[in-house]
């Protein structure tokens, strides 16, 4: 589903000013929405993901007058120096105050007492009439850190995530997906993952290699993941790079959807990548999750009436499951079909001067 970054703010044109902003940001993983009063900002968030809450302290400080006596007293504990941290981790807390919550004070500077306060919750405050970069850039960086990897806003835009995933087999998944590799690689840096089970994607580079993608998700869970280790690992074919796909199909399934997402936000972050574009399969196993995070999403197609049910299947589980937004970004391709002669060892040099070679280069360009 969908994550949101919250501004609840009384002044209801400057949250909107701020959401607009954000939203222009297309590279920003989060769904920005705006509330004007923290009510209505309580019913959002018990139905729905808050990744980050921008939080004006006006409005923080206005609700809590407003609340009835013993929701008040509650507040009061809160802030109690006489309780322990573990008694100040109350409901409201939970719903309201947390360490992914960044306040929006008047005064440029902080005073003893709110700095006490925002420390006691476990959030951060900014001035609230620093630019919008400012703020988005403060609000990414407290976000990163509840993540165990720092992230700013200037590598969101580096980057360009494209996914690619079939609820259909024999689509032309993987060679459309090195195709698009070879074609954008003419102008940027390409790293192609492969996230199959059986890959065969040996037949295609013609060499081994001693360390595949089990190793770089190990090397990433040890923390010790940097530009120079990933550079060490990937191999190159056809102008891009590409990190070698698993040699057991185990390995494939032993990793959690949040390890490869986790992945692909670590090579944005250390790597001089342009582009990264990943081969999906499994869409519970892992492409649930990368598919929120990619820019652009190619959805390889057949038109015989199996694979046409199957990917009516599909678009249907997406709008019930409320990635509607996700839903938006799928390009859907059928590939011009080649004749069995492309079948031969130069299989891809042949399909990049065919038909389907100059729709793939169509796309990129």
């Amino acid at each position: 589903m969908d994550r949101f970054l919250a501004v609840t703010d009384k002044d209801e044109n400057y949250a909107r000013r701020l959401c607009a902003f954000i939203s222009e940001k297309r590279t920003v993983p989060f769904v920005p929405v705006s509330f004007r009063s923290v009510s209505d900002y309580l019913k959002f968030s018990g139905s729905h993901s808050i990744s980050i809450h921008i939080f004006d302290g006006e409005t923080f400080e206005e609700f809590m007058t407003e609340r009835e006596f013993e929701e008040r007293e509650e507040v009061k504990d809160l802030f109690s120096e006489e309780e322990d941290e573990s008694e100040k981790s109350s409901t409201l807390s939970r719903e309201l105050i947390n360490d992914r919550t960044l306040f929006l004070y008047k005064s440029k500077l902080l005073d003893t007492v709110t700095e006490e306060t925002l420390e006691s919750m476990r959030a951060e405050g900014i001035y609230k009439y620093r630019s919008a970069d400012e703020i988005l850039r403060k609000a990414m960086e407290v976000y990163s850190r509840t993540t165990g990897r720092l992230k700013y806003v200037d590598n969101f835009g580096k980057t360009r995530i494209v996914g690619v995933y079939s609820p259909v087999g024999r689509s032309l998944k993987t060679t459309f997906s090195l195709l698009y590799c070879e074609a954008a690689a003419a102008k940027k840096k390409v790293l192609y993952i492969n996230l199959e089970e059986f890959s065969g994607l040996r037949a295609f580079c013609g060499e081994e290699w001693k360390e595949d993608l089990s190793d770089v998700l190990y090397y990433l869970k040890e923390d010790s993941l940097d530009f120079p280790k990933l550079k060490s690992l990937v191999h190159s074919m056809r102008g891009f790079d590409f990190i070698p796909p698993v040699a057991y199909p185990e390995d494939a399934g032993s990793g959690e959807a949040g390890d490869y997402e986790s992945l692909v936000e670590c090579i944005c972050e250390i790597s001089d990548y342009e582009l990264l574009v990943i081969d999906m399969q499994g869409f519970a196993g892992c492409a649930s999750r990368l598919l929120e995070i990619c820019d652009d999403i190619y959805v390889t197609v057949l038109d015989d009436p199996v694979s046409k049910e199957k990917l009516g299947a599909f678009e249907s589980y997406m709008e019930a499951s409320g990635r509607e937004r996700t839903a938006e970004r799928i390009k859907k391709i059928e590939l011009p079909r080649e004749s069995p002669e492309a079948m031969l060892p130069d299989y891809l040099d042949r399909l990049s001067y065919s038909a389907v070679g100059d729709y793939v280069r169509g796309l990129v360009s």
